[in-house]
């Protein structure tokens, strides 16, 4: 937009002399005046219904208003920078790293996306923080409703899925179900049902992408990072339909000896966590000790590692160290003194 610039000076005629030549309003100069403010009004922005292209740059301390006082205010001076809405609300920028909005957060007035220290945060007009590529989620009840059954959320880290969270409504009966998980290693969270059996709700494996069942498939702990106690109303159930076995025989004579030997292996002692957090107060268990059961098996030529009551498991631990570990799984065990039992 061009400026308009005064051309020539008529108050100064009016104090030179009578009959000086320079006293005189010349054609040219009124034409040539008019022609400067024509110029100058012509790329001006009109008052209304005007459009403008380019950019609209302000110097360091102007003020604009657009509308009144209450309306919207831009204005800069140095860590004072802000656009604000004043009155009903609007966009307002308060410092120069934070940007607030209005409205687009159900039950909110406002949000604020601050850029400080290189991170994005969104933080509700309460203070509470909605995201930020840092730290996550913090908010004060957070409602996720989708239309149909399927993902509610998925977790990336470096743009790679790494879990998720799934829910379903009367897909398995007329209960209502969360699944939180990695893939096909998911658990999936299970209201009562009296329709399908389901009386007091139930955990299980499952299937994330789908919500369906995952049978066999997934292992609570594993032998280099265990629970400590279980504590239930009822012991396990362990599958044992025929339709579901083979190879079903009776014990051989050695198999036979190795149960009876198994008998004498049983032993009590302490657990060495235990005497490190209680000392001589850690209490007595009873049990066998799996290399002895190892060498059981050895001694009349069979190899404890063929038969399930016998476990090693092998894995790396959090410092790239491989670590080797028995088990027994004492209710095959306890079977197999049973059945060695004359």
């Amino acid at each position: 937009m061009a400026n308009y610039t005064q051309d020539t000076n008529f108050a100064a005629k009016d104090s030179l002399p009578p009959g000086d030549e320079a006293k005189k309003v010349k054609g040219t100069e009124i034409y040539n005046e008019f022609g400067r403010v024509a110029t100058a009004s012509a790329t001006k922005v009109d008052k209304t219904g005007a459009t403008m292209t380019g950019n609209l740059d302000f110097s360091d301390g102007v003020r604009v208003r657009l509308g009144n006082d209450s309306d919207l205010q831009v204005y800069h001076s140095g860590s004072n920078s802000y656009i604000e809405d004043t009155g009903t609300g609007g966009l307002f920028i308060t410092g120069n790293t934070s940007l607030t909005l209005a409205g687009g957060v159900t039950g909110q007035t406002k949000y604020i996306v601050s850029t400080t220290g290189g991170s994005t945060d969104v933080y509700y007009a309460n203070s509470k923080k909605l995201a930020t590529t840092n730290t996550g989620i913090d908010v004060t009840g957070l409602v996720v409703d989708k239309a149909a059954n399927g993902i509610l959320s998925e977790f990336k880290i470096g743009g790679t899925v790494v879990g998720g969270v799934r829910g379903d409504v009367g897909d398995f009966g007329d209960f209502e179900d969360v699944t939180i998980g990695s893939g096909n290693i998911s658990l999936r969270y299970s209201g009562a049902d009296a329709a399908t059996g389901f009386l007091t709700g139930n955990i299980s494996p499952a299937k994330i992408s789908t919500g369906g069942a995952n049978s066999g498939a997934v292992d609570l702990g594993y032998a280099g990072s265990r629970f400590d106690d279980i504590y239930a109303d009822n012991g396990t159930i362990n599958t044992s339909d025929a339709t579901e076995k083979q190879s079903i025989e009776e014990l051989t004579e050695a198999e036979t000896r190795v149960a009876q030997a198994c008998k004498g292996l049983i032993r009590k002692f302490k657990w060495n966590s235990a005497v490190e957090k209680k000392g001589s107060e850690a209490r007595y268990h009873f049990g066998v000790i799996a290399q002895d059961l190892q060498v059981a098996f050895a001694a009349e030529g069979l190899d404890a590692g063929d038969y399930g009551l016998f476990i090693s498991s092998t894995w790396t631990d959090d410092n790239g160290v491989e670590q080797t570990s028995l088990g027994v799984r004492y209710t095959e065990l306890l079977a197999f003194i049973i059945g060695g039992t004359f």
